[in-house]
């Protein structure tokens, strides 16, 4: 007779091992990973009440209810301003200095002139004054487009959608638009897509603020550093720019302090008599 071979039934002391330990791999995998996720999630919402403590501060320094002097302000787990640095969760810090050229010097504004002023109509865009005096409303778009390329080097302005309005950047270090003949109503957008690693600074001369209190003129800033200044033919007779940083710094969820969560930076205008 032919012998019935019977394979074995059940696991060995070894398969038991074997599967045990995987498991126990598997485990400790999955519970780091919650952990991380955590972390990630906690780290995550100091992220964002810096990003908002920052912009408050922003505002209220653009707003005048907050002075630009350098100083440090402390706040606590609720993003309310404490006096002890030692309980801050969030420590925010303000510097203001000399705005400077690329060169070195010192930006200094005497009675509204900007060697790159770009006047802007509501129908083109140009550095000649004269060209932008007219009623007749030819581009229909509420939005103005600021490129500078990735090497920092050109750039160009134009209305949206419309190549007809373009017209090239003369000077990388600052870029004035002025809206005192962009007669329409409704607000317009300025997008600005500076794809170098340079800082672009924009001035906006002579918008508005509507009857909501926004202004008629917003920055969309897409891409790049940027810093913003709007100011009026009739904010006194000269000043000096200031550039004025506000960063955020806070503890992550180890405890551990991380400099510069948030980064912002914009220019004051002081003026002088």
């Amino acid at each position: 007779m032919r012998k019935i071979s019977q394979k074995h039934k059940g696991f060995t002391l070894l398969e038991v091992i074997i599967s045990m330990a995987l498991i126990g791999i598997l485990s400790i995998g999955v519970y780091n990973a919650y952990l991380m996720l955590i972390r990630h999630t906690k780290d995550g919402k100091i992220k964002q009440e810096t990003a908002l403590i920052g912009k408050k501060i922003v505002e209220e320094v653009k707003s005048g209810q907050r002075s630009s002097d350098n100083t440090k302000i402390y706040f606590d787990k609720d993003g309310n301003v404490i006096t002890n640095e030692s309980e801050a969760l969030y420590v925010a810090e303000i510097t203001r200095n000399h705005k400077n050229t690329e060169t070195g010097e010192n930006i200094t504004i005497n009675n509204g002139e900007y060697k790159n002023r770009i006047f802007v109509g509501e129908n083109r865009l140009s550095y000649t004054e004269s060209d932008v005096k007219t009623d007749s409303l030819i581009n229909e778009s509420k939005k103005i487009i600021v490129y500078i390329n990735d090497s920092g080097t050109a750039g160009n302005i134009k209305f949206y959608n419309d190549t007809s309005s373009e017209i090239s950047i003369r000077d990388m270090n600052y870029v004035a638009l002025d809206f005192k003949y962009y007669g329409i109503a409704e607000s317009i957008v300025v997008e600005v897509e500076n794809a170098s690693k340079k800082q672009l600074n924009l001035y906006i001369l002579n918008s508005i603020k509507k009857s909501d209190g926004d202004w008629n003129v917003d920055i969309d800033n897409k891409l790049g550093v940027l810093t913003e200044c709007r100011r009026s033919d009739n904010d006194g007779k000269s000043g000096t720019l200031y550039d004025v940083k506000v960063t955020v710094s806070g503890k992550n969820s180890k405890g551990i302090n991380e400099d510069k969560l948030f980064e912002t930076g914009f220019v004051e205008n002081v003026n002088t008599p």
